[in-house]
């Protein structure tokens, strides 16, 4: 890929993490705008073979984070990027991508756990469960009432795609 394309791509990552940590929202426009392109860049210059391999890669960076959507726990704006990322690095590049989100949200979400205080109470939740699992034999979490920390997945999806662009 040329690198005018490749600091393009990057600097559209870099723009949907700011909306995402500013408004809690990766705007349409950004995420569908960056599918289109993909697919118009690889057709362009592969033919037929390089919007099968786009499309490919859309529909797996989608598929990837669609469950994590219809359970709440995850906005479509992340579906959408990870699926725009998808065509413009193809299903393995996504695949890619995916992992490195993967442990960056990770990481993410233990700072953010950490820094709001609800690291100890995750902690006592995850050994609550555990424990009644392990006494009634079936898997069950404990409700709290309280609401998990929120994180922005744009800025966890833009650094672990560009940390494996890097890899």
């Amino acid at each position: 890929m040329d690198k005018t394309i490749i600091l393009l791509f990057l600097l559209i990552l870099g723009t949907a993490a700011l909306c995402d940590a500013k408004y809690r929202k990766i705007p349409n426009i950004l995420t569908l705008s960056t599918m289109m392109a993909g697919l118009a860049y690889h057709s362009w210059f592969s033919g037929f073979q390089g919007f099968l391999f786009s499309l490919g890669g859309a529909f797996l960076g989608m598929g990837l984070l669609i469950v994590f959507y219809l359970i709440g726990k995850m906005g479509a704006g992340d579906v959408k990027l990870l699926g725009a990322v998808g065509s413009i690095l193809g299903p393995a590049g996504v695949f890619n991508a995916f992992l490195f989100t993967a442990i960056v949200g990770g990481i993410y979400a233990f700072f953010i756990l950490l820094m709001q205080g609800g690291f100890a109470n995750s902690m006592n939740r995850m050994w609550q469960a555990l424990k009644l699992t392990f006494l009634t034999r079936s898997p069950m979490a404990p409700d709290e009432g309280k609401a998990s920390p929120v994180l922005c997945y744009g800025i966890a999806i833009a650094i672990g795609t560009s940390l494996s662009m890097m890899f």
